[in-house]
């Protein structure tokens, strides 16, 4: 089940599969005539489920609780108002339960550095919740701006507060958010600690597919230029997502470079543009001196949107330059209000990497990578080549990143996979991303193993 707002109203959509297809329940119909913003369900341990949500009267804002029939279609009973902010913006409720204690967390102030988390607690799922104070803010020491609208989530006995933020340095012209996730600490009362957000993250929580170190991560960098401080060549080292170089003003071309400290073997570099859903030409060059460069990537007349972008090929360099030469920003500056080359992260490997890629449809292709049901135990994957493009890659990953199988070197437009990963074994049950690269563009679907 999915409910998705459109104006003041919530709609219902559900699906069999989180890859769809979904339909529209209710015959289009709305889940019901109040006003329901940001919604979010909670299944209680007697397996009830309640929706809570936002509602706002004119400049009158509250949070609402309501509990949904057995298929989950419908309000019934009495609504009950948990919260009321008067004319405070009060958004993005959730309700989670620990232990025999109910919790009920929402987002306040308006979406600049004033933008928080507050949370309640209680021993009923309808109420009252004593409202405990701010568990989330701004922290000004690590350029943290305006955390919040968050959801919970609980692995083994630990929870997590996941939310969004303001990138930074913050830009006037669009907001642009970053995911986040913080460990929460109980105290023994049952009352939450405030969460101390910072940009090192609660680190990995499976098993990592990349096992190679960055060999580039802290090493000294240079820029042909930089906005500011705060966008120095250090920041496209640092492994921090919270942190990026970018180029002063829009001209091109653009280099950063990277020195190693001394020779070392490279096979993989990745490279994550400020804005994944946007292009950028390059060349990247390789040096043992400084002074003689190889061509190690040639991106001059690419329009990959992906992040992280990445160039494999075996070399031997202690220096390492990128050099931006164009972006399709410079077609569509207003939506992102910078034409400026920048990089959050440029990772350097010994060993290829196997990382998950977040995936943008390339403007330029032809067609979608699509999935084919074939014979018993087996999924047929088919695309339309695009101009440039040359032989191409196949690669399955779990959810978690992990390369379960590849296929180099495909010249026509079909593969079919037997569903087996690279040792031969029959793949698990569940939700795998498939990338299809033919060194000008990429294509990526997802697929369900039953």
């Amino acid at each position: 089940m999915y409910y998705i707002r459109s104006g003041d109203s919530c709609y219902l959509v559900s699906s069999n599969s989180a890859l769809g297809p979904w339909t529209n329940e209710k015959n289009g119909r709305r889940l019901h005539t109040t006003h329901i913003f940001d919604a979010d369900v909670f299944k209680d341990d007697d397996g009830t489920f309640w929706i809570v949500y936002q509602e706002h009267v004119g400049s009158n804002f509250s949070i609402r609780l309501a509990q949904l029939a057995a298929a989950m279609d419908t309000i019934t009973g009495a609504i009950t108002t948990l919260y009321s902010s008067g004319s405070t913006l009060s958004e993005g409720p959730t309700i989670f339960k620990r232990n025999s204690t109910y919790y009920l967390t929402f987002s306040q102030g308006s979406l600049s550095s004033t933008y928080h988390v507050v949370y309640g607690y209680g021993s009923a799922v309808t109420g009252p919740y004593t409202i405990s104070g701010t568990i989330l803010q701004s922290n000004s020491g690590e350029n943290i701006v305006a955390p919040g609208h968050n959801s919970i989530l609980k692995l083994g006995s630990d929870y997590y507060i996941v939310y969004h933020r303001w990138r930074y340095p913050t830009t006037n012209t669009r907001v642009f958010r970053q995911p986040c996730a913080d460990r929460l600490t109980f105290n023994t009362n049952n009352t939450i600690q405030a969460v101390t957000p910072t940009n090192t993250g609660v680190g990995a929580l499976a098993a990592l597919s990349i096992t190679d170190s960055n060999i580039a991560r802290g090493k000294a960098a240079s820029a042909s230029s930089q906005q500011s401080a705060d966008y120095s060549a250090a920041r496209a080292i640092d492994e921090n997502n919270a942190t990026l170089w970018r180029a002063s003003g829009s001209s091109f071309p653009q280099t950063l470079t990277v020195d190693l400290g001394q020779s070392r073997s490279i096979s993989c570099i990745e490279t994550c543009f400020e804005f994944p859903t946007e292009y950028y030409r390059y060349l990247m060059a390789v040096s043992t001196d400084n002074v003689s460069w190889t061509t190690y990537a040639d991106r001059s007349a690419g329009t990959l949107r992906e992040s992280p972008v990445i160039d494999s090929g075996n070399a031997t360099a202690r220096y390492v330059r990128i050099t931006i030469q164009s972006t399709s920003l410079q077609t569509n500056p207003v939506f992102h209000g910078t034409v400026a080359a920048g990089i959050w992260e440029m990772k350097v490997r010994k060993n290829s990497g196997t990382g998950l890629r977040m995936l943008h449809s390339n403007r330029n292709a032809a067609g979608g990578l699509k999935v084919i049901n074939r014979a018993r135990g087996t999924l047929g994957f088919e695309w339309r080549r695009c101009e440039g493009g040359g032989a191409a890659t196949l690669a399955v990953y779990t959810m978690q990143g992990k390369l379960v199988q590849v296929f180099r070197d495909i010249r026509g437009d079909f593969l079919e996979w037997d569903c087996r990963d690279r040792s031969g074994r029959r793949a698990r049950s569940g939700v795998y991303c498939v990338t299809m690269e033919d060194g000008q563009n990429v294509q990526g679907t997802t697929v369900f193993l039953r």
